[in-house]
């Protein structure tokens, strides 16, 4: 520890012991002059710094000295503040420039899809597959304005798509059987082999198309009776469409007994084929014998209708050539057998 004497040799002491609280009796806290040599007060002494030397170097004031002290600091808050302007500067930019692209993007996503909407090119596919494009067209717009505007803003978004190309492959294997539904009416919708209104066989049931959709096809039954098929069974099985050409072939099978004259009763299914106002003229109606059977032969009759005429031609020619037959005298025999006893 230095002399007493050294500690108070500074000019400045004076302020120095006001400041960091040296005390003298009842001048606490107070600065008064002190000399070289001036004994202290007995009742209250000077608390010397036990470090062995004087805590500031002599010839320097307190002032000067905070400041030296405080001035890294001030360095460090002031390059902090600039820092942080030219962050905000930056950011604001960013902000600036996102908010303009978004606009506009937005403008122009709208513009699109009101292009596609209104497309005469795409009026002649299915209304299904019309509403399905412009529904994807307007899902990849806003995705692809979404990157754009995460990219200017400075996200990365190299994470976000391997993140959703993930996700993709874990959906797709969860939902395995939907994906084929949804593969399956794209194909339906795009090449058409049914239309809604078309009488069709598929998958072992048949009845006219309601409605197609992306995931199901809906049909109904004669008996009124609702079908629902799943697309992905339709694209990888057979369909029979019976009314995709606007014509059919009408075909039926009658008997007669043996001892009908074969000539007459082919007269009479022409004849009355004819009379029906739903028989096309061209292609022309034919009667053929077609079989010997047990106990009659057999006839068909073959006859061309509209496909919307089919099945109410169908039931009328059974009901006209019964007539004809009873009236003609020409017996429609049942199986019997001929029992001979000795």
């Amino acid at each position: 520890m230095l002399p007493r004497s050294n500690c108070f040799s500074c000019p400045d002491y004076s302020i120095n012991a006001r400041i960091f609280g040296l005390q003298f009796g009842k001048f606490r806290g107070q600065s008064f002059p002190l000399r070289q040599g001036l004994p202290l007060p007995a009742a209250r002494p000077l608390a010397i710094i036990e470090t062995g030397r004087p805590r500031f170097p002599a010839g320097k004031g307190a002032a000067v000295l905070i400041l030296e002290r405080t001035e890294p600091f001030m360095n460090s808050l002031e390059t902090f503040t600039n820092q942080l302007i030219q962050h905000g500067t930056d950011l604001g930019a960013k902000l600036l420039s996102a908010l303009v692209v978004l606009v506009i993007g937005l403008w122009l996503c709208r513009w699109v899809i009101r292009l596609v909407q209104h497309s005469r090119a795409l009026d002649k596919l299915d209304p299904s597959l019309h509403t399905f494009l412009t529904s994807c067209t307007r899902i990849v717009l806003y995705v692809l304005l979404g990157l754009n505007v995460a990219g200017i803003l400075g996200i990365q978004t190299t994470s976000f798509l391997t993140l959703l190309a993930s996700g993709s492959v874990a959906v797709g294997l969860a939902l395995q059987g939907a994906l084929s539904n949804f593969a399956g009416g794209l194909m339906l919708l795009i090449f058409k082999p049914f239309k809604v209104g078309d009488y069709i066989k598929a998958d072992g049931q048949e009845g006219t198309v309601k409605a197609v959709t992306v995931f199901y096809t809906f049909l109904t039954t004669p008996d009124n009776k609702v079908v629902t098929l799943p697309n992905g069974s339709l694209t990888g099985t057979a369909v029979v469409n019976y009314t995709a050409n606007p014509t059919r072939l009408l075909m039926q099978t009658y008997t007669a007994s043996y001892d009908a004259p074969v000539e007459k009763v082919k007269a009479v299914l022409l004849e009355t084929a004819r009379a029906n106002p739903m028989v096309l003229a061209d292609p022309a109606p034919m009667a053929r014998l077609a079989k010997h059977g047990d106990s009659a032969l057999e006839y068909t009759l073959r006859v061309w209708c509209n496909s919307a005429d089919y099945w109410p031609l169908n039931f009328d020619l059974m009901e006209q050539v019964r007539d004809a037959f009873d009236k003609a005298g020409i017996e429609i025999p049942y199986p019997q057998m001929d029992v001979h006893t000795r």
